[in-house]
């Protein structure tokens, strides 16, 4: 996401607007995201599945100048520098989630997690090294279940409605709006939206309107509680383009709003 200029914009507005001191990567794959991430927050909480990656990710961090390194695990490294702290766990995604939800890595264990709330959570694990497994709709479910309904998510390489990119051959959404497909099912807001409003009945989605290139351009969708949100503020960033999705209970108060922008949310 970090490397088209578009996603980037719309990332430091969102933060901006939603101050958080923690985030919660799925995915870490080289670390480069959570090189961006700790500019923004004082906590930045990254898994990955791939022990390859997860190593690579972690000689990042070690050679970086000012990081200190504490190994608690073979599986589990922090990064402190200038009272900021890079936490990156070697495990599945939901595993680390309810390790550092509970509060604790085990009843054994003294490791003890209090990261600051509410959390924004960026969605971007794709499936397993085997292939065998798709997390993100568990990852949303232990969102719902512990619970955090005040949370704001990202979901990278999400089929944005309207521009979404066409399959290829290989079955595969790629070039700009790209997104993930996963054994013939795409990531839209029809596959997530039942989890969405697990977490929060009200939950507001929406989604990028811009993508620089074919190479870097992936689909985005925004995930905001109903406390915080700010519709007119979100249809004249969107341009009314592409929609924004609620809970139906919730749409003809949004439609209400957006009469002046000549389109209904669908």
């Amino acid at each position: 996401m970090f490397k088209d200029p578009h996603a980037v914009d719309k990332f430091k507005w969102f933060v901006e607007k939603y101050k958080s001191k923690t985030v919660f990567e799925t995915g870490t794959y080289l670390g480069e995201s959570v090189d961006y991430l700790i500019k923004y927050f004082d906590y930045v909480i990254t898994c990955e599945v791939d022990e390859e990656f997860f190593n690579k990710s972690c000689e990042r961090f070690k050679n970086k100048l000012g990081f200190k390194e504490t190994k608690y695990s073979k599986k589990i490294k922090r990064y402190d520098k200038d009272e900021k702290s890079i936490w990156i766990f070697w495990e599945s995604s939901e595993i680390v989630m309810k390790k550092v939800f509970s509060g604790k890595l085990s009843n054994k264990s003294e490791l003890k997690f209090d990261f600051p709330k509410p959390y924004l959570f960026y969605l971007d694990a794709h499936w397993d090294t085997g292939g065998h497994y798709w997390p993100i709709k568990e990852e949303l479910k232990i969102i719902a279940d512990f619970p955090l309904s005040d949370s704001k998510i990202i979901i990278h390489d999400f089929k944005v409605p309207g521009y979404a990119a066409k399959k290829n051959a290989w079955d595969r959404a790629v070039g700009a709006w790209g997104y993930d497909c996963y054994e013939g099912q795409d990531l839209d807001y029809d596959f997530v939206k039942e989890e969405l409003f697990e977490i929060n009945s009200g939950m507001l989605t929406f989604f990028n309107d811009k993508v620089t290139d074919a190479h870097c351009g992936r689909g985005i969708a925004y995930c905001v509680p109903p406390e915080e949100q700010d519709y007119d503020e979100y249809l004249t960033f969107n341009r009314g383009k592409p929609p924004i999705k609620i809970n139906p209970i919730e749409e003809r108060k949004i439609n209400e709003k957006s009469k002046r922008y000549k389109y209904n949310i669908r």
